[in-house]
Order: structure tokens, then sequence, then C-alpha cells
């Protein structure tokens, strides 16, 4: 079972399509694969395209970004998943991250709404929160399933399960950034957020610095 996934909203408008491929696919075609993007560059007939599916993707906007201090009140940071259901005509808002901050514990809500991407910070140190892992991580939560931060043993970037396989945890992960496959030695569920947490407090606050985490030893082969 592969790891299908989007892209993540730090990658939107990251730059000009670097495509080229490492490994061929079960069919004997090349795996062109957008390393800007991180996603897949293959034509139906093999070739490789000259831009990937994310390409148009503009940057996030700034009114869809903002910065928190952990040292200015309280927070929660968590991924935004739609209601299970409506009654009535439910206002939605854009954003994928949504945010609760109090300037005290027992004060009234000074933020709350959703952004695309959070950029936490506690004393010099940054985490960034981005939407497709803050989804990805409400999901798995919500199927009361464990999360692991693993790191493709290929390319070093942290891997997200998103989707269906944030729910399911599995043994093959296609990651996000290369296109290429890992196997954790047991069945598993990926998200950068499980990483340890900028002041050491717990919650969703944002990826690594990541931990030596078992996965096990590559394919070797030419084929993933």
């Amino acid at each position: 079972m592969h790891c299908e996934h989007n892209i993540p909203e730090t990658k939107k408008g990251h730059g000009p399509c670097v495509i080229r491929w490492e490994v061929k696919k079960r069919n004997g075609m090349p795996n062109w694969w957008c390393r800007t993007h991180g996603l897949e560059a293959s034509a139906p007939d093999g070739a490789a395209l000259d831009r990937c599916s994310a390409s148009w993707f503009e940057p996030v906007s700034e009114e869809m970004r903002t910065d928190i201090d952990l040292d200015d009140g309280e927070f929660a940071v968590w991924g935004v998943v739609p209601p299970a259901f409506c009654i009535g005509e439910v206002p939605t808002e854009d954003g994928k991250v949504h945010i609760h901050y109090r300037a005290e514990a027992s004060g009234k809500k000074q933020i709350d709404r959703s952004f695309d991407i959070v950029r936490v910070r506690k004393g010099k140190a940054t985490e960034v929160v981005e939407g497709m892992a803050a989804q990805a991580h409400a999901l798995t939560v919500l199927a009361n399933e464990n999360v692991s931060p693993l790191v493709c043993p290929r390319c070093g970037e942290g891997h997200i399960d998103e989707l269906l396989f944030a729910t399911r945890p599995h043994v093959k992960h296609l990651c996000n950034a290369c296109g290429r496959n890992f196997r954790d030695r047991s069945p598993s569920i990926s998200n950068p957020l499980e990483a340890p947490r900028i002041g050491g407090r717990s919650g969703p606050y944002g990826s690594g610095p990541w931990p030596e985490r078992p996965v096990s030893e590559a394919n070797k082969s030419g084929y993933d």
C-alpha cells in the first residue's frame, strides 16, 4: 500500500520544477518526480512532464500566515477537519491550521481563526506548522492511532502520511519529497508534528529536530 499525498503549504510557489528520476516503477518506466514540490511528474506514456501538477500554486498569502510566541499567553493549535454533520447554514472559513489564543488562561479568546502556515516561536527557536501536516495529524488523533515522526532514509525529509494513510498504519511509505519508497520495521503512521517540541511542550507545534526512528534497510535495487 502506497502513501498518496498532496503538497505541503510551505512548498506552494516554492520555485520552478526540478524533475528527475532515480528509480523505476514496477512497469519499468522511470519514476519522474518533482523535487521542488514533492509530486509525481510522469506523463501517461512514461515521459517526464515539463511541470508537475503543483507548479500553478501561488505562495501562501501573508493573510494566511501568522506568527505566535509561546511566551505571550495560552495557545491551542490544531488541524482543521470538516464537521461530521451540519444543521442549518454553518459559515466556513479558509485555512487548515486553527488557533485559539488568550493572553491569560481565564481571559477572552483574542484569536479564533484558521491559517495555512503558523510559525511558532519560543525564545530563539522557531517551528512551522503547515496545513497538510496539521490536518493529517488531526485525522490520526481522531482515528485513535499512534503517530511516529519517520524520516526518509534516502533524502532525510520528514514524512507525512495523510488522507486514508493518516488513519491506517502501514509498513511501506512513499516519501513526500523524493518519491522513493522506504519501509518501517512495523506498521506505522508518520507525521513531523510528533517530533520533539520547542520548549519541551507537548502538542503539534512543528517539526524537528528529527529523533532517531528504527526504519528498516531500504530496498537497494533500482526499483521501489
